[in-house]
């Protein structure tokens, strides 16, 4: 009995340590993930936070930051956007698959702007590439043939393609598109903000930009606009050294995430 109880004992403090190392395991990964999707990344150094009023706002502001030391400074007056026409929807970027209650999803053609953290990629526009060497960007020059694919069962699902290229290869399989020539004024110089990429997930939402706005009070297909000065100047400030970042979000959620995400303290009305 005695050799027994002494086995009870030896299974149960294994079974106890056991359980010890699994709870330590699954409190590290749990750690580990929410520093991955909470905080900026370091190396950013440039960021544009962009708050609106409410999920269903259409309009916002952006402020430009740049960090030095360690801290955001500010650098930039506010600058006046325009969002989607159904607002805000909780989008796909650095923050991973993070969302939040009561809060929507992104989805194609929803009308609506994506919430979240971002990379911006390139700046594009209709000025050929020779007369833009003083970006600090990737740039891609828009002609008749650019095109955004927007249908959710190709596989160029949210690429910027050239149309004659990949149809010349055999590879034109879409059904929807925005052809960026067509745009008109307000793709004369825009910047792709990197929302539902790495992986896609079709039908997550597609094709959005920073361009230039038609009015001060319109709104977007999902893009954030604002005036051609602003979008102009936006493009040569931002730098792809620096690694800029978009940050979007209504005024509470900036409230809620602010610090988990070390955002910079703004007086937001």
């Amino acid at each position: 009995m005695k050799e027994w109880s002494n086995l009870h004992k030896i299974v149960f403090i294994r079974m106890r340590k056991a359980i010890y190392f699994i709870l330590f395991v699954l409190l590290s990964v749990s750690c580990s993930s929410m520093k991955e999707i909470t905080v900026l990344p370091k190396e950013s150094q440039q960021m544009l936070l962009v708050i609106t009023g409410s999920e269903t706002s259409t309009q916002g502001t952006m402020y430009l930051f740049e960090r030095s030391a360690r801290r955001w400074e500010f650098l930039h007056e506010n600058i006046p956007v325009c969002v989607g026409k159904n607002g805000l929807a909780w989008g796909k970027g650095l923050h991973r698959e993070m969302s939040i209650s009561g809060f929507p999803v992104k989805r194609e053609g929803d009308g609506k702007s994506p919430a979240g953290i971002f990379r911006i990629g390139a700046v594009f526009g209709y000025a050929p590439a020779e007369a833009m060497s003083a970006l600090k960007m990737p740039y891609i020059p828009v002609n008749q043939m650019t095109e955004c694919v927007d249908d959710v069962n190709s596989a160029y699902y949210n690429q910027i393609v050239a149309s004659d290229e990949l149809e010349k290869a055999g590879k034109y399989d879409w059904k929807s598109s925005e052809k960026m020539h067509q745009m008109g004024a307000v793709y004369d110089i825009g910047a792709t903000v990197e929302h539902n990429m790495n992986p896609v997930n079709n039908g997550g939402g597609s094709c959005i930009f920073l361009h230039v706005w038609s009015r001060p009070d319109s709104y977007t297909a999902g893009c954030t606009s604002m005036s051609p000065e602003n979008m102009k100047s936006l493009a040569f400030w931002m730098d792809k050294a620096k690694k800029p970042l978009m940050v979007q979000l209504t005024k509470s959620l900036y409230e809620e995430l602010k610090t988990k995400w070390e955002l910079p303290e703004l007086v937001v009305r």
